[in-house]
């Protein structure tokens, strides 16, 4: 195996240069299937599709906090070249992803009787009942080999899997266009998806097999290792399914207190937000994650704290800039998209906006979290936060609807792991008060509304069609939230610091 000698900058911007390909054409298809989807099949196909994927998604419980783990614990064999070590890690890690695929299959098969009390449509029980079948195979198939991609992700060649993504995902959006439009079948429509996961999972296995051929040598860790990585496991499960709990569950409230119908038109917001800005955040910070694991693992304190200010600022600066579009941006879109019967009280998105914001700027503390250790001690914040929600979901459900439902998540995650994590971080990895660091997450998130005020003031003074309100709206979106980051942060050590890599790697061109 030849070892990446590459630099931790070089890797970071082929990863992220990648991934913003695929994601942007990915987001585009995706667009244009939703729009395909909403219009053929409508808002209760929309909303049991969302409501199943919540139910699959607190089902991936048995799997958080191991694909984590499995990053976490390839860095160091990596970069001292220990393959043996590497084999046997892997091997060990397919036996428990196959014992995850059997255990997911079991319960999601044992579920299938609550169905009934969790979705509220007219469409008949045969048919919900199928399309949950087959969404739980999809979630089952994809358990199988996906191992192997961590390996990859780990050797900081993201950006293979992101070639890999974007193929496969341009052929299943292609293939589900074409099947909606001429059968108009959510049948033939989820059948797609699962052979696209199947067919993808396998492509990557055999991508792996060739780069790391050590991987088919049969190789046994020791036992005392195997329970390390195993209470490791359980440490970040118990992070992972509070967080999975906490965001997880809310679907599950507005179907069963409100609507499936519902659960569809909160999920073309969620479907916006996830296709053009979490996947964007998302391949961001896939993209630095191999680095910032070999610069744990290497560096010195001062060298980690300087990159996480770096890489802190430039997640709150992407936060700031897109909770403040989704803010103005939302309505606005929707309207000239799908039209007035699918748009959500300005509270609502509010909430929504705010549901978005406070974990993407805890984005850095968690890819430090997870490649230091410290998920160890942050194990049960998220479990804490996720109590607190189902409770408070149900009472501010039944006083203030979905605005409510989603408010509790945000009060949930504020009450815990917002102040504790970063303070963890900073007193246990970097010996420092983190103090000034949520004094910029104050200032970051009142840019959002001083710039929203001036946005809404000035799209009401002006009083443009709908798609010309839509155009200035964006328009703005771009100048004045960046403009107050730049006066905010121009004079950072943080800002100096991304300024300097960057003129040093357009020189290096």
């Amino acid at each position: 195996m030849d070892k990446n000698d590459n630099s931790r900058l070089g890797n970071t911007l082929r990863n992220f240069k990648f991934g913003a390909a695929a994601q942007l054409l990915v987001t585009l298809l995706g667009f244009v299937s939703r729009t395909v989807f909403i219009r053929v099949l409508g808002m209760e196909y929309s909303g049991v599709n969302g409501l199943y994927t919540s139910i699959l998604d607190v089902l991936s419980l048995t799997e958080l906090g191991l694909a984590d783990v499995v990053v976490y614990s390839l860095y160091k064999p990596l970069a001292e070249g220990n393959t043996d070590r590497l084999a046997a890690l892997m091997g060990y890690y397919k036996t428990i992803y196959h014992y995850i695929a059997l255990i997911v299959g079991c319960i999601g098969l044992a579920l299938i009787p609550v169905l009934r009390l969790l979705v509220k449509s007219e469409i008949d029980q045969f048919h919900l009942v199928l399309y949950y079948l087959m969404f739980l195979a999809n979630s089952v198939c994809s358990y199988l080999l996906v191992y192997k991609s961590s390996i990859i992700q780990a050797d900081q060649k993201r950006y293979l899997i992101s070639k890999y993504t974007m193929l496969f995902k341009l052929l299943t959006t292609l293939l589900q266009i074409t099947l909606l439009l001429v059968l108009r079948n959510f049948t033939a429509y989820l059948s797609i998806q699962i052979s696209m996961t199947i067919l993808n999972n396998l492509y990557v296995s055999k991508k792996a097999d060739r780069m790391y051929p050590f991987l088919r040598e049969r190789k046994e860790l020791p036992r005392e290792e195997k329970k390390s990585l195993f209470r490791d496991v359980r440490h970040m499960f118990s992070y992972k399914a509070g967080g999975q709990l906490l965001n997880g569950t809310d679907n599950l409230y507005i179907s069963s207190m409100i609507s499936t119908a519902t659960v569809g038109i909160y999920d073309n917001y969620t479907m916006i937000q996830t296709m053009v800005v979490t996947a964007f955040t998302n391949t961001l910070n896939q993209a630095v994650l191999g680095s910032i694991g070999n610069l744990n693992a290497t560096g010195s304190r001062e060298q980690k704290k300087q990159v996480f200010d770096a890489y802190s600022l430039v997640f709150t600066w992407i936060a700031t800039f897109c909770t403040l579009s989704l803010l103005a941006l939302y309505n606005p879109f929707i309207l000239v998209w799908a039209g007035k019967d699918w748009l959500l009280p300005m509270s609502t998105v509010a909430v929504i906006c705010l549901n978005f914001f406070l974990p993407n700027v805890l984005t850095p503390v968690w890819s430090y979290r997870n490649t230091t250790g410290l998920f160890r001690e942050t194990r049960n914040i998220l479990l804490y936060a996720a109590a607190i929600n189902l409770v408070l979901s149900y009472f501010m459900g039944v006083r203030w609807g979905l605005t409510g439902i989603l408010a509790a998540t945000s009060v949930s995650r504020l009450v815990t792991s917002f102040w504790f994590e970063p303070y963890l971080l900073h007193k246990r990895i970097f010996g420092c008060s983190s103090t000034p660091y949520f004094l910029r997450q104050g200032l970051h998130l009142g840019v959002v509304a001083v710039s929203y005020g001036c946005i809404a003031g000035i799209s009401a003074a002006l009083n443009f069609s709908p798609w010309g309100d839509m155009i200035l709206r964006a328009v703005l979106c771009v100048l004045i939230p960046n403009a107050l980051m730049w006066v905010f942060n121009r004079k950072s050590a943080a800002f100096a610091y991304l300024q300097s890599a960057v003129l040093r790697k357009l020189r290096r061109q």
